[in-house]
């Protein structure tokens, strides 16, 4: 229902010409509004709108930005094969969309079961972690969806193992984790 709303406001914010800065709109602004329409069920909506501003974007990070959205637009349409050619493309300097670009990248591999893409992913993602300083909790929480990932691709669907990551006080992707593993 917040979400509905959420979105009710953006698209009359965006209709008023409202959201744009000197005729530009925030990237975090784009990306905010697109995810509520995706999680609102108004995937046909998020698709128009990506293509409606993408040129509203900062020129700079325009074509990162608009990929990034369509990836994300792909792969919660489960059309990994589409999601990962898009992602695979991402560079962000900012930590948290480098994170979720990686997160999303290791899901789709697992969900394609290509293997040996995904240990590759692992491995570097372990590093990308390891290299950055100000992760706060969520360190802990990516190396352990690193690590359960691991055991997850190694085993395949174990109840053992559901019940030490449901036992895990930090998790990214808990939720994911568990249905995998108790297929």
């Amino acid at each position: 229902e917040f979400a509905r709303k959420a979105l009710d406001l953006y698209r009359s914010a965006l209709d008023r010409g409202i959201l744009f800065e000197n005729g530009v709109l925030p990237a975090y602004t784009y990306n905010n509004i697109h995810f509520l329409a995706q999680v609102t069920g108004e995937t046909t909506w998020a698709q128009d709108f990506l293509d409606r501003y993408r040129e509203a974007l900062p020129a700079a990070e325009r074509d990162n930005i608009y990929r990034y959205n369509l990836a994300i637009f792909y792969y919660r349409a489960a059309d990994y094969g589409r999601a990962l050619e898009l992602l695979r493309t991402l560079d962000f300097p900012e930590v948290f969309m480098a994170l979720d670009v990686r997160r999303m990248l290791l899901k789709s591999y697992f969900e394609r079961g290509e293997w040996l893409s995904l240990a590759s992913l692992l491995d570097s993602f372990a590093v990308f972690i390891r290299r950055q300083k100000a992760l706060g909790y969520h360190r802990e929480s990516y190396r352990n969806l690193i690590r359960f990932t691991k055991k997850l691709a190694r085993r395949g669907a174990d109840r053992t193992l559901a019940a030490r990551i449901n036992a895990c006080p930090a998790v990214a992707e808990r939720e994911w984790l568990l249905s995998k593993a108790n297929r």
